[in-house]
């Protein structure tokens, strides 16, 4: 469109030019035109310009500049008006100028650019490009380009697809209903320990995340106090061992007067209540010496089984009480377990050995298998009743730690046979106190209204005891803007529209 009202306008201000000058001066005009346009032509086809067909250019810009200097010219030493007649003729000769621009402009422009879309399509292409045809006889003017004329198509107006919808089957309800809490894993065998003695840290031979092995030494304190405290037991047994032969050799002197009747039984028997006095002092010290051993094999701490330190509460030179914990440590070979905060409302409908699933969080969306195995009589504040999860399944990046979903199977609220479930949002709200959905007729397309019995919800599905079928399709999405009997087409069925 923009080309043919370019070549009227061209054409309409040809015609006025020339009717304007008169015939005379129109004449002279034309011939200009004839003679710049053919000069640039032979120019073009003796190659004395290698770029194409720009001379004709060059020689329609002189043209120009002839033109208005020529009308200048006329307007100024023009002394009457020109006849009818002339101003006809003038008119004529317009018409062969238009049609000689025309012409040369678009076969130059389409031999330079190549083919112009708007240009081929325009109805005024068509007569111009028969009129180049025509001149490419003249071997000059056999370098202009004027390909076939394209006709402008237009395409049918396409019938609206059917409004797409979401859609979800009627299924049998399986009488259990997952729920999804988070949870932490955590070894099945954990404790702090300490030093059973008091005394100054002299050496910590662990790290957090430290391996460690049963029996291995974890840290040591200062033994200098426990070992001078044996040596004082040791002493005592010393002078106690000497007491006891003294008493011993008292007695049987006492034993031996006594039985040639030298002595009385009093005097026996106070031999024989010394005698048993020293060896219970004997014997006190052989405890204190034993008990002086043990607190100074105390002061060596080491695993009471294989693991991992998960925290360490002491450092070289700090003083430690008795019982004091000194470590956090982590049984590796007792397995995990999970610990998770259930709501009140679930708590009736989860059972102890019940089996659920767990997926770690750790980035591999691994999955492992775990058994209720504890379940708490007090809530954890606002968060719920703790749960314990024994990991029936060994996955090979489950650490002590990490956070888990616990995805809960639990007992349905709803327990009779031939219950279907559809989503919630399906369900919209009839008169009074009826419910009912849309379902999809494969045979005509579209959807049809439909009451329904509801015999409850479980999470995000309602629970239907009737007006439904099994397998039959119903819209989940936008059912408040459906109406009976309206044409509908199911999302990810059939043919994929990407125009849409």
């Amino acid at each position: 469109m923009g080309f043919d009202i370019a070549i009227l306008l061209g054409g309409l201000i040809c015609i006025a030019v020339s009717a304007w000058i008169g015939f005379g001066f129109a004449l002279l005009n034309t011939l200009l035109l004839l003679v710049a346009v053919s000069t640039g032509a032979v120019l073009a086809e003796h190659a004395a310009f290698p770029d194409g067909m720009l001379p004709v250019v060059y020689g329609l810009g002189l043209w120009l500049l002839a033109g208005g200097l020529l009308m200048a010219g006329v307007a100024w030493t023009r002394k009457r008006r020109a006849r009818l007649l002339g101003r006809l003729g003038g008119a004529a000769l317009g018409v062969l100028q238009a049609a000689i621009v025309a012409v040369a402009a678009v076969g130059v422009t389409q031999q330079r650019i190549g083919p112009v879309d708007d240009i081929l399509v325009s109805r005024s292409y068509p007569p111009i490009a028969a009129l180049g045809n025509r001149l490419g006889t003249w071997s000059p003017a056999s370098r202009l380009s004027f390909p076939e004329p394209v006709q402008r198509t237009v395409e049918p107006e396409l019938a609206p697809h059917p409004r797409p919808v979401q859609w979800a089957k009627a299924t049998v309800y399986s009488g259990t209903a997952e729920r999804a809490l988070t949870g932490s894993v955590r070894t099945a065998e954990r404790a702090r320990i300490g030093f059973e003695v008091s005394g100054r840290v002299s050496e910590v031979l662990v790290d957090i995340g430290d391996v460690f092995e049963h029996g291995q030494i974890l840290a040591r304190l200062d033994p200098h106090l426990l070992e001078i405290a044996l040596e004082e037991r040791q002493a005592a047994l010393l002078e106690a061992d000497a007491r006891l032969v003294e008493a011993q050799q008292q007695y049987d002197r006492q034993r031996s007067l006594f039985d040639r009747n030298i002595v009385a039984g009093a005097a026996l028997e106070r031999a024989d209540a010394a005698l048993k006095s020293a060896q219970s002092r004997h014997q006190m010290a052989l405890s204190g010496i034993k008990s002086a051993q043990d607190r100074l094999d105390d002061a060596t701490m080491t695993a009471p089984y294989g693991g991992s330190i998960a925290a360490r509460l002491i450092e070289p030179s700090q003083v430690t009480a008795a019982g004091e914990p000194a470590f956090e440590i982590l049984s590796e070979g007792a397995g995990f377990e999970i610990v998770t905060a259930v709501p009140e409302t679930l708590l009736s409908r989860l059972d102890i050995g019940s089996q659920h699933r767990a997926i770690l969080l750790h980035g591999s969306n691994s999955s492992v298998q775990a058994t209720v195995t504890e379940i708490g009589a007090r809530a954890n504040g606002a968060t719920g009743f703790p749960v314990t999860l024994s990991v029936d399944s060994e996955a090979e990046m489950i650490r002590a730690g990490m956070t888990v979903e616990v995805i809960l199977t639990l007992r349905g609220r709803v327990t009779d046979p031939g219950i279907l479930e559809v989503p919630l949002n399906a369900v919209l709200a009839g008169d009074g106190d009826e419910r009912a959905v849309f379902v999809y007729d494969f045979d005509s397309s579209t959807v049809r209204y439909r009451a329904i019995d509801i015999a409850g919800t479980e999470d995000e599905m309602a629970l239907v005891s009737g007006g439904l079928a099994e397998g039959e399709v119903v819209i989940t999405r936008g059912v408040v803007f459906l109406s009976d009997g309206d044409a509908v087409g199911l999302l990810n069925v059939g043919v994929a529209r990407y125009d849409q």
